[in-house]
């Protein structure tokens, strides 16, 4: 299972590769599991901001479940493991994800790659869910996800003919973000994850959260969530730091950060100072171990709990209360 899928550490950034090259990188349930462990480690893990999920050799990113190993009886732990289909397809993960889609991405494999939030495919990719053409339907997000991504007429037809279309296509469509040739693959794709890993951490987490969250909502059902993000943010020591780094012409807060952590452990991962009473978006991974800056508006109905061991109570937030500030 460990040779199944391999890891690899690169400063914030962390590589995940699925090792079934023989097999097209087709998921069996070995591969499932080891990568809903890596998430769930990679989630809790404060030096790890970014994580690119990759295939190995250059003909396949994924060709989706392996109908092999579902035919021996591995089907429950392919497509329930937790994350469902390869770890991933039904997790919320709190960190960047980007895909760098080294060859074809099809059916579930296509369906990896749209789990992800940014995608850098090499120029001979192909992407598609062609599940209709082997009287089957792509049950992995493949049909949640594609009309979010493309054109809705697009999307229709990607689904129902189960053709591909290829990298530039893709990238016309907007469905991934940069096509590159293939021997540059993962250096362009560690170019865009160490760019995003520059910045202070629990601002791009709160700005994927947002976008995540609020771009599929009415504008007036978005603002509570963007407020609730923006108190904590804001009450952090990266938004303290950020405007005096600017100011001083040192870089963003991020790189300043990095460097005054590797000093400070115990202040790492971009966290602010711990506070009972913080207002939070809800019980999130990286938000139950953040601490909070003195000062911060309390919100009315916030209930406290305390976590297990830490002697510190953490605040979480009632459905409708987002947002909300305490009245002077």
């Amino acid at each position: 299972m460990a040779d199944e899928l391999l890891r690899e550490r690169r400063g914030h950034v962390e590589i995940l590769t699925i090792n079934r090259p023989e097999a097209r990188n087709a998921i069996n349930g070995a591969v499932s599991k080891a990568m809903g462990a890596a998430l769930d480690e990679l989630a809790e893990d404060p030096a790890a901001w970014v994580v690119v999920v990759t295939g190995s050799g250059d003909k396949a990113f994924s060709a989706g479940m392996d109908l092999k190993a579902f035919a021996a009886g591995e089907g429950a732990a392919i497509i329930d493991a937790p994350g469902g289909l390869g770890g991933i397809v039904k997790r919320e993960f709190p960190k960047p994800l980007i895909a760098a889609v080294n060859g074809s991405a099809l059916a579930g494999g296509c369906e990896i790659m749209l789990a992800c939030d940014l995608v850098v495919a090499a120029d001979h990719a192909l992407f598609g869910i062609p599940e209709v053409q082997r009287g089957l339907m792509a049950g992995a997000g493949g049909l949640i996800r594609l009309p979010r991504r493309l054109p809705l007429a697009v999307a229709m037809e990607l689904a129902l003919t189960g053709d591909p279309i290829d990298a530039r296509r893709a990238l016309e469509l907007g469905l991934v973000n940069r096509v590159v040739p293939a021997d540059r693959l993962m250096e362009e794709t560690l170019v865009l994850a160490e760019r995003i890993a520059a910045n202070a951490p629990l601002a791009v987490r709160y700005s994927k959260q947002v976008v995540r969250q609020a771009g599929e909502l009415p504008e007036a059902q978005a603002w509570p969530i963007n407020d609730a993000a923006a108190l904590v943010v804001f009450a952090s020591e990266d938004a303290m730091e950020g405007p005096v780094a600017f100011q001083a012409r040192r870089g963003n807060a991020g790189r300043h950060l990095r460097r005054r952590r590797d000093h400070r452990p115990d202040r790492g991962g971009g966290r602010p100072v711990r506070r009972s009473g913080h207002p939070q978006t809800g019980p999130q991974p990286w938000v139950g171990q953040e601490r909070v800056r003195k000062g911060t508006p309390r919100v009315p109905g916030h209930r406290a709990e305390r976590r297990q061991g830490s002697g510190h109570s953490l605040v979480t937030a009632p459905p409708g209360a987002a947002g909300a500030r305490r009245k002077n």
